[in-house]
């Protein structure tokens, strides 16, 4: 089955408009779900290597023995009193730059407080009075602070910032992705021969994430090798961090990459079969 001349020229100027769309389409989209999506920070910044650092710092820093020396806990009660602080403080942190609450989770900190605080400050003799005036500032002190974030976080314009960003970046995605889908059913309603044309697109997809894998690619490779220069504990966190991440995009790259390559494949076989088929026929002849 031949398909008409126009149509084998509108497959290919089609096919090469289709490379740099789903280049932007596609790194949009991981922009989306990473640098503009705060449930992905949070699930990066609050893993186990992040927090176990923020608390061996709090535990070491004299300025923060003011937290837990009072206590008198021991070793493993403290770490694990700093731990649930930190995990606090992240998530109230993280509720700042999403929407701007300043409120502080009362009933949790209400909690933390009981497990940790309460006990150890009424066998030192306080009276109850004594220890809601503790619980009240150690309030104060949280809700300040969350406050001062928020404050700097305005005056920066990040709110607006985002804001704005958010809402180009999701015009842009629909705009594209409805340009990318009217050209792929344009190409496909095109042809005889449907494979042909989803042929195309699973070339264009792996043409047009060939240079984002080789980027970021080369991005990972580079982390590796700065993981042996760093100097300090936070230096190492932040490249084994990054190191990570950089190394799954990497990967959803080349996976892109790799399904566009089967799906050319595929439907390049599937086309020459129908072709091989339907060139078995013999024509009628003319009674």
């Amino acid at each position: 089955m031949k398909e008409k001349f126009y149509v084998d020229i509108v497959r290919i100027v089609l096919t090469i408009l289709l490379i740099p769309l789903l280049f932007v389409f596609i790194s949009s989209l991981m922009a989306k779900s990473t640098i503009y999506n705060p449930a992905y920070w949070r699930k990066t910044l609050l893993s186990t290597d992040v927090i176990d650092y923020l608390v061996d710092d709090i535990m070491n820093d004299e300025e923060n023995e003011s937290l837990f020396s009072d206590l008198d806990l021991d070793k493993k009660e403290t770490k694990e009193m700093v731990s649930a602080y930190v995990d606090i403080c992240l998530d109230e942190i993280f509720e700042v730059l999403i929407d701007g609450d300043t409120k502080m989770d009362r009933d949790r900190v209400d909690e933390f407080l009981d497990d940790y605080f309460i006990e150890p400050l009424e066998d030192q003799g306080m009276t109850d009075i004594e220890i809601e005036e503790e619980k009240q500032e150690f309030y104060d002190t949280m809700d300040e602070s969350l406050s001062e974030i928020e404050d700097d976080l305005d005056e920066m314009g990040y709110y607006q910032g985002i804001d704005k960003a958010v809402r180009y970046l999701n015009i842009s995605l629909i705009v594209e992705g409805i340009i990318i889908a009217a050209m792929c059913i344009v190409m496909i309603f095109m042809h005889q021969i449907k494979f042909r044309a989803i042929r195309n697109i699973g070339i264009a997809i792996s043409v047009s994430q060939l240079g984002s894998a080789f980027i970021v690619t080369l991005a990972w490779i580079t982390l590796v090798a700065g993981q042996k220069a760093v100097e300090s504990d936070a230096e190492e966190v932040v490249i084994d961090l990054l190191t990570r991440n950089v190394g799954y995009f990497a990967l959803i790259h080349v996976g892109l990459v790799v399904a566009g390559i089967i799906i050319a494949v595929i439907c390049g076989n599937l086309t020459s079969q129908v072709k091989k088929r339907d060139e078995g026929f013999e024509p009628l002849e003319e009674i």
